[in-house]
């Protein structure tokens, strides 16, 4: 395309600062430690149900973030109901048992892309963004 980029950044630059906002969405009630599996998770967006742990306690959720284990995830309360699957309480974390290309070992859990790019965009004060794996 003819393009040079000012400057090639990564999401994993912002890992701490999303681990944190993550938080204090859980802190607020805001998010949610859930350990429903993939075709649970499915199941229940299709028939837009809410998840059981959507209404356990702060305390709760606080005690397994950040130590999320395999089969648990960090899911936004959103809209269970909603006419979009997608804002159906999404996945906001999830764990990983390999090492990250850039921290290595540093995090066991990560963001997903829909949580971390919107943000590290903010950060960065950008407007527009082309981006690739």
């Amino acid at each position: 395309m003819g393009y040079e980029p000012d400057e090639v950044t990564y999401a994993s630059d912002y890992f701490e600062e999303l681990m944190q906002m993550a938080l204090k969405l859980v802190k607020e009630g805001k998010a949610y430690v859930c350990s429903a599996s993939r075709e649970q998770m499915h199941e229940e967006r299709q028939n837009r149900q809410s998840n059981s742990e959507r209404e356990l306690p702060v305390e709760h959720s606080l005690k397994h973030f950040p130590e999320l284990q395999p089969h648990q995830t960090l899911r936004l309360k959103l809209d269970p109901t909603a006419p979009n699957p997608t804002l159906r309480d999404p996945v906001i974390y999830r764990t990983k048992e390999k090492p990250h290309p850039r921290t290595l070992n540093r995090y066991r859990i990560y963001p997903t892309y829909d949580f971390t790019h919107c943000i590290s965009d903010s950060i960065e004060h950008i407007d527009y963004s082309l981006c690739s794996l």
